[in-house]
């Protein structure tokens, strides 16, 4: 057995020796083996006791040489083998295998579900190191159960992430030894979010009011949606899409949208949800909102203060309940409220004592109405119409003259902290397009943009018409008119004056082109269609040359040959495209049947 006391018996060895007297005297000892010095040996008896500390975790097993011989001459000895088996005692704890054991679950796992297994040892042997399991009772023990023999822990409680997020367990291991020793170690289970929880709006129905025909930046009214999970951020939207209201996601504050207007005297239901960031997203429950529009007009009165914008936002709810304490003498059940907050430059007749206030402050102006009862402000009367407290009411309740002096009460306790200036009747401030001279202006602006452009499209036309009729008169003119003679150009000096008498004859190619028959080619762009068409031109304009000079016109059969030799010999009178011109302008039918190019007039110059 180990761990016994020095000098423990353990066993005895024994020889014999056959002869007598010395020579059969034995002597014992122990001359091998591993850890042979953990024992000692009589050397008369041969009894072996231990002779240091024997543990059986360090050596289970010995295996010792014992020598044993006779006192004769020579000495005769033998040898034997020894073997030593040590008894467990249970003297070892278990030990887990990991200290802590770290596991990550996620939230509402369904019971039974495998969440990880420990596993301890024990040194000793048999019985002693026969484990079970267990976990100790504590304030986290409910969530899990283990298994006695295996160590596999499973869930007991579904944990619940926004109740704790880490579960710390211990576990024990006892082994069968008598007396049983045991062995523990601490499992730390970490709960991951499952996104199990919707946002929640806290009021879930708002009402408020809103005054139809102002165009502000101040929210109407804020929902607000709060998540279990702090980590998880809240995003808001309009169940329904609105063509005069939006929300802003992030801060969930309700305006209007820029240049949209509402009816007066109308009440609008809007329905506001919120998500969550979380994975997946989860909507809540949708919340209403009653905003109820009214005539500033009729409703509004306006409190100058020397107070800057951020101080009376951060007093604002306070300001509200201050002024619907005033009211409750005459409304019990009524209360007052902020339509909107606009920023102006401190007043010129403020006291030397508020300029000195407001020195480094601003000067707002603060809108406020009231409505007669707040029982409206329940879901169950959505359909009841709200009642507001008149804009002359309330100046009167809140002032002390016509001049707009704030009343006692306005200047004394926690009104002091606002710097009220003055109180007024809002100004109705209607846009200049809006009244009926702006009106008619528009109108009559427009129909003198009609009347100009229907004068410019009378002008315009007149002018197409005025221009359509002067080309034809021309056009008129020149085929009724005879044509222009050319003013011969005076001739230099030098220059022999042609003998009238001379007969020129035209050359062969001016004759083949003026007088060309129906089937010659075309050439040099010249073409004669019909050559008496073009005789009877050539004809006229020789005629009209004999006219004006009075001369007897010559017969068509004469000894000068054809009407072509009396235009060459009258050039002096009129040049070839003169006469050609001529007669074209004289008879316009038969001026379409010739062309004359430019190498044809070249041509005729040679006349």
């Amino acid at each position: 057995m180990e761990n016994v006391p020095l000098s423990t018996f353990v066993g005895n060895v024994s020889a014999i020796d056959l002869d007598f007297g010395l020579n059969s005297l034995l002597n014992y000892t122990l001359t091998g083996g591993a850890y042979f010095q953990h024992f000692a040996i009589d050397i008369s008896t041969g009894e072996i006791t231990t002779a240091d500390v024997i543990d059986r975790e360090f050596v289970n097993t010995y295996s010792l040489t014992s020598k044993v011989k006779d006192n004769g001459t020579p000495a005769k000895f033998d040898l034997a083998t020894i073997t030593i088996i040590v008894g467990d005692e249970n003297d070892n704890d278990p030990i887990f295998t990991d200290d802590p054991y770290q596991v990550t679950v996620d939230e509402n796992l369904m019971i039974g579900t495998y969440v990880l297994t420990v596993e301890a040892t024990d040194a000793d042997n048999g019985t002693n190191a026969e484990l079970t399991y267990e976990i100790p009772p504590s304030a986290n023990s409910h969530y899990f159960t283990i298994d006695s023999l295996t160590g596999e822990i499973t869930v007991q409680e579904p944990p619940d992430f926004e109740t704790l997020e880490t579960i710390e367990i211990a576990v024990i291991a006892i082994d069968g030894g008598n007396p049983q020793r045991s062995g523990s170690s601490m499992v730390r289970v970490s709960v991951l979010d499952v996104n199990d929880h919707i946002p929640i709006f806290n009021p879930a129905f708002y009402s408020t009011e809103l005054a139809y025909s102002i165009t502000h930046d101040d929210p109407i009214v804020t929902v607000t949606a709060t998540d279990p999970v702090e980590s998880h951020n809240v995003s808001y939207f309009l169940a329904e899409e609105s063509d005069l209201f939006t929300v802003d996601s992030n801060l969930g504050e309700i305006r209007s949208i820029e240049n949209s207007t509402p009816e007066n005297a109308h009440t609008y239901v809007l329905r506001v949800g919120a998500v969550d960031d979380g994975e997946p997203t989860i909507s809540s429950a949708e919340c209403l909102v009653r905003v109820d529009t009214f005539n500033p007009g009729d409703h509004l009165v306006d409190f100058y203060m020397l107070i800057s914008r951020d101080n009376f936002t951060f007093t604002r709810e306070e300001f509200r309940e201050a002024i619907t304490g005033i009211t409750m003498s005459d409304f019990p059940l009524g209360r007052c409220g902020v339509s909107h907050v606009t920023t102006r430059e401190a007043s010129t007749d403020t006291t030397p004592s508020r300029k000195l206030l407001a020195m480094d402050e601003e000067s707002i102006i603060v809108h406020v109405y009231g409505v007669k009862e707040n029982t409206t402000d329940t879901e169950t009367n959505l359909n009841v119409t709200k009642e507001f407290m008149t804009s002359t009411y309330l100046f009167d309740k809140f002032t002390s003259d016509s001049d707009g002096t704030p009343s006692k009460e306005l200047q004394e306790g926690t009104f002091e902290q606002w710097n009220i200036e003055k109180v007024l009747l809002y100004e109705t401030r209607t846009e200049w397009w809006q009244v009926w001279w702006g009106i008619l202006l528009i109108a009559l602006a427009c129909l003198a943009a009609v009347v100009a452009v229907v004068i410019l499209t009378l002008c315009i036309y007149c002018c197409c018409c005025r221009r359509s009729k002067r080309k034809n008169a021309v056009t008129q003119s020149r085929e009724l008119s005879p044509p222009r003679t050319r003013t011969p150009q005076r001739r230099p000096s030098w220059f022999t004056k042609p003998d009238p008498d001379r007969v020129v004859r035209p050359t062969k190619p001016t004759q083949a082109l003026i007088i060309a028959p129906r089937n010659r080619p075309r050439r040099d762009n010249l073409f004669v269609t019909d050559s008496s068409k073009t005789n009877a031109a050539v004809n006229a304009a020789r005629q009209d040359n004999v006219r004006r000079d009075n001369k007897p016109t010559p017969g068509d059969n004469d000894s000068q040959g054809s009407g072509l030799e009396r235009v060459a010999e009258n050039r002096r009178w009129r040049s070839p495209q003169e006469l050609f011109r001529a007669a074209a302008w004289r008879n316009t039918d038969d001026s379409k049947h010739i062309l004359a190019s430019t190498h044809a007039k070249s041509q005729l110059g040679r006349f």
